[in-house]
């Protein structure tokens, strides 16, 4: 159950980027991919792809290893307002939205594959005329298997845009 799950979140997402890569931020802006980090819960690797101005796919991936979580990844679809907050020159987008979580946990000292749903929102403010963002999001998340129950995430993070 565990390697069928993976597979259908690995899917999903090679689905979703290939579906939305064609488009970029727009002409003579930042990079359209970003890659960085993220502290909080979970802490990680995290990525962003924009699809155009205002819509973007985001995730997180993480190997480190909290409580019983050994492995967390989630993908978002989000939705950006570049109009909300206004900080001097810099464009600091406000962004909400939704995707897929995949974890594995131990119970009992067995390895479990848990999926859920997760909603999203933050800001993330781009430097003028440098590549990098800061960004802050909380997610609650819905974990649909192998039990239902309630779990928040969030953290702030760094990424690079290419």
């Amino acid at each position: 159950m565990k390697t069928r799950l993976f597979k259908v979140f690995l899917l999903a997402s090679v689905f979703y980027i290939g579906l939305f890569s064609g488009n970029s931020r727009g002409a003579g802006e930042i990079g359209s991919f970003a890659g960085g980090f993220v502290i909080g819960s979970p802490s990680g690797f995290s990525f962003k792809k924009w699809l155009g101005r205002h819509k973007a796919l985001d995730g997180t991936l993480s190997f480190l290893m909290k409580d019983k979580e050994r492995f967390y990844a989630n993908i978002n679809l989000v939705i950006h307002d570049h109009d909300f907050l206004l900080i001097n020159a810099a464009d600091t987008p406000v962004y909400y939205g939704g995707g897929i979580v995949f974890r594995i946990v131990e119970d009992d000292g067995v390895s479990k594959a848990a999926l859920g749903l997760r909603g999203v929102g933050g800001v993330e403010y781009l430097f003028p005329y440098k590549p990098i963002g800061v960004f802050f999001d909380l997610g609650p998340v819905i974990q649909l298997a192998p039990e239902m129950r309630l779990i928040l995430t969030g953290g702030v993070g760094l990424r690079y845009y290419f």
